[in-house]
């Protein structure tokens, strides 16, 4: 662990100068609440011991380098610069890029020098196995730099106040900077190369942001990832998102069956899904496949498209298979991949009006509608004006359609992977959230998973890695290899 730790370092701070630009930080949340979140996700999972394993190993960072203890009311942060000169002309290599580490210490300089007899005092700064490190009395935290000289690292050092506090059950939170931005743009440019119209699209939507910041959260209603970034004014993050959702109840045309569904205002340029799932069919049908084992219904600005797996499934191997061969055969299949992707980029511009659209997988049911789903969720967004929302459950669909395949199959050597589905707690309340919204120029997206979607996830991918629970792991595989088979 300390090599691997203080390779990543030296790797991205082989040199320093004296001017640099911050692009980017890294904070985790102080350790009582780390052990609290922690705790919590033991409690989500329904198994308590998750949270306490958690726990323990959350305090032994700073021990890889001889730091002490970690303080339990002080964050981990970790700051990354780069040289100016090199910013402006957009050259990134190891020397011009550096990372500041800090660690909120138990122990003084004196303890610390006491307790590492290779560690010396030099200018006012501890060196000790190519790190160099100031001690901050005023906030208890060592400032680490790899290989980083005294002059730079006193100064980084000063710069321990400058990161923003972590908002409530925050975990950790990156904020890259614009500068940071402009970085990831000039890096682009320069890997992708010119000529392409798309490329350079890329990189000036890129070049457009302000600031992006990625959190995770541990709350009282599940896990949160959070991204959120501000675009630059009449730029191509302006054009978009600048109107809400009318309806108060967006989700409430899907009912209580659909593996997803979502809601969009107009000129929110989530793309025109209906009018992209129609043309689509329309496309392929051209070229010889059948669509009989999906139906499209529409009534007003809400859409219903129905999925039906084992049609499909049934279809591909009498039909479609050879389908696929013989436009392969003639040459063909690539003619009509490009008609597809001209196709979804044709559609996936702005939508026309306010839309909701759910995908259904025939045979999968729910006893909790869509939209109870999401305002049980995120119910601090149920009365929010917002560009988009939505909601589907991964573990719900994993739950369905195993249970549909294993039930259609007398196959013996699936009785493992039949008691491993009987053993999975209900999908009833299973739940991911999605909810996005804008303030000004600045636009906000939330994803979450929560306590049900988290236990049934967990107790599904335990039942995989836990061979002992199931009967054996080759036993599982062979269960799986038996189902593809039947397929």
């Amino acid at each position: 662990m300390k090599r691997i730790l203080l390779v990543g370092f030296t790797v991205l701070c082989m040199s320093l100068s004296a001017d640099y630009v911050k692009v980017a930080d890294l904070v985790a949340a102080k350790q009582t609440d780390l052990i609290n979140a922690a705790n919590r996700l033991g409690s989500f999972t329904g198994n308590p011991t998750l949270g306490m394993m958690l726990a323990m190993g959350l305090g032994g960072v700073g021990q890889e380098f001889g730091l002490g203890a970690m303080r339990q009311d002080k964050p981990l942060m970790l700051a990354f610069y780069i040289d100016e000169l090199a910013h402006k002309n957009g050259v990134f290599n190891d020397n011009t890029a550096r990372a500041v580490f800090f660690y909120p210490t138990s122990l003084t300089k004196k303890e610390y020098l006491k307790s590492n007899p290779g560690a010396k005092d030099v200018d006012g700064v501890v060196k000790n196995n190519g790190l160099t490190m100031s001690f901050t009395p005023k906030s208890n935290y060592v400032c680490i730099v790899p290989g980083g000289s005294a002059d730079f690292v006193k100064k980084a050092a000063s710069g321990v106040d400058n990161f923003a506090p972590l908002e409530k059950s925050q975990v950790v939170r990156i904020n890259i900077t614009e500068s940071g931005n402009k970085v990831v743009s000039q890096f682009a440019a320069k890997s992708t190369g010119k000529g392409s119209k798309i490329n350079e699209k890329a990189i000036n939507i890129i070049k457009a942001l302000k600031d992006v910041t990625i959190s995770i959260a541990v709350g009282e209603y599940g896990v949160d990832i959070n991204v959120s970034y501000t675009g630059s004014s009449n730029s191509w993050w302006d054009s978009f998102g600048k109107k809400t959702i009318s309806s108060s109840e967006p989700l409430a045309f899907a009912g209580n069956d659909s593996i997803l569904a979502c809601a969009y205002a107009p000129e929110s340029k989530a793309g025109d899904w209906p009018k992209l799932w129609g043309d689509l069919m329309s496309l392929i049908a051209k070229w010889g496949f059948k669509t009989n084992w999906q139906k499209i219904e529409t009534k007003g600005t809400c859409t219903k498209i129905t999925l039906d797996y084992f049609a499909f499934v049934d279809y591909m191997n009498k039909e479609g298979d050879s389908v696929i061969s013989k436009l392969d055969k003639d040459g063909k299949l690539a003619v009509l991949s490009a008609e597809v992707m001209k196709l979804f980029e044709s559609d996936c511009k702005l939508s026309p009006a306010e839309q909701s659209v759910a995908f259904y997988l025939k045979g999968c049911k729910s006893p909790a509608s869509a939209q109870k789903r999401f305002n049980d969720t995120l119910p601090e967004f149920s009365k929010k004006p917002c560009v988009m929302v939505g909601v589907t459950s991964l573990y719900g669909i994993i739950k369905s359609v195993g249970g549909m395949l294993l039930s259609t199959s007398e196959d013996k050597n699936l009785a493992t992977m039949k008691a491993m589905f009987a053993a999975l707690p209900p999908a009833t309340d299973a739940a991911i959230a999605m909810v996005w919204t804008r303030t000004a120029l600045r636009h906000n997206v939330t994803i979450r998973l929560n306590p049900s979607e988290i236990k049934g996830l967990y107790t599904y991918a335990t039942g995989l890695m836990m061979p002992a629970a199931f009967g054996g792991r080759e036993e599982i595989d062979e269960s799986v290899e038996s189902l593809d088979d039947e397929d």
